[in-house]
């Protein structure tokens, strides 16, 4: 975009590996939106399947190669670099967005003035009537999860403030984005979302999850549904990272502490040998690297601006919210 050119509102950013014919069909998604001001960066991780570049011809969309594979974390952070606009988004390439999707956006954010962090309602694209997520969880004893994944979509879909959000259709304030430094790049893949969200609560920033925001998720497209080696290991590993960067002192050997519990328990009782290994995997190599994700807790504890009573308000106590997907908003 020329110097002078308008700075439109919002930046899209879609990072793409591999995602075969999903990517055009998300393309054609933002293409259809009802609130046109925005520009798209698509950034390719050195996809293999020929699903990049898509043909469009649409000035507002920029195609970016990588030459390797970066991430969700990094791509998204290079995807989103340079940006003037006021807002930005993050949609997967396994995403499709519904019309009126950052209209939505637009119009929840004008409502609440004071968030800088919204998710979408995820609907299943293979099941539109099933969730596939309505914003994140953390619970007590060190695991998160996606809130109101598998329920149908007839339960009452949350509106109003969550602990954290997806990033597969996240919509963010730059200024916000670029002050917390972007997506931890360590992280590689999973739980970067919810380490941003939390940094940023920390903070005493909110995150609020937008009902009428809806996108239609593949997941897992790309990747493997977070069933392979490399999902469970990254996955395990990186929750480790996560608690022990955000929780306030009382409330971390509680929640590391479950989780070793609760990971070595479910490795156990996985008959796929690889599984196995891989939970186990993921669960060592989280405490092997901890002290340099030491040295980020301080930065990070030494600009928390809420006490740990709040925080321990934002966890989930009761162990049945896990198993039942249930949405816990904080706030309306």
């Amino acid at each position: 975009m020329a110097a002078d050119a308008p700075v439109p509102a919002i930046r899209v950013a879609v990072v793409n590996y591999n995602s075969g014919p999903w990517l055009a069909r998300c393309l054609a998604s933002l293409q259809a939106q009802t609130f046109r001001d925005f520009e798209v960066v698509v950034l390719d991780n050195a996809s293999t399947d020929g699903s990049f570049p898509v043909a469009l011809d649409d000035p507002r969309f920029t195609f970016v190669e990588a030459g390797e594979n970066l991430g969700f974390a990094a791509g998204n952070n290079r995807a989103l670099c340079g940006a003037r606009t006021r807002w930005l988004a993050l949609l997967n390439p396994d995403a499709m967005a519904e019309p009126d999707w950052l209209e939505h956006l637009m119009d929840e954010a004008k409502r609440h003035p004071r968030v800088r962090i919204f998710g979408s309602t995820q609907l299943r694209a293979d099941d539109p009537a099933t969730l596939d997520g309505t914003g994140d969880c953390l619970g007590a004893w060190g695991l998160a999860w996606r809130s109101g994944f598998g329920r149908p979509r007839a339960d009452a879909v949350p509106d109003g403030e969550m602990i954290a959000v997806c990033g597969a259709a996240l919509f963010i304030d730059r200024a916000l984005f670029e002050r917390l430094g972007g997506f931890e790049e360590k992280f590689f893949c999973y739980l970067e979302d919810v380490d941003l969200c939390l940094r940023a609560r920390l903070a005493g920033e909110r995150v609020r999850q937008c009902a009428s925001a809806v996108v239609h998720h593949a997941g897992g497209a790309s990747t493997d549904g977070g069933r392979s080696a490399f999902s469970l290991t990254l996955g395990r590993r990186n929750l480790v990272w996560m608690l022990a960067r955000n929780l306030p002192l009382p409330l971390l050997p509680g929640a590391l502490a479950g989780n070793a519990v609760l990971t070595t328990l479910r490795a156990a009782m996985t008959p796929d040998a690889q599984q196995r290994t891989a939970l186990l995997r993921g669960l060592a190599e989280g405490y092997a690297d901890l002290l340099p994700v030491l040295a980020e807790r301080r930065r990070i504890q030494s600009a928390r601006r809420v006490g740990t009573v709040e925080v321990a308000r934002w966890l989930e106590w009761n162990p049945l919210s896990m198993p039942s997907r249930r949405a816990r908003v904080l706030k309306d």
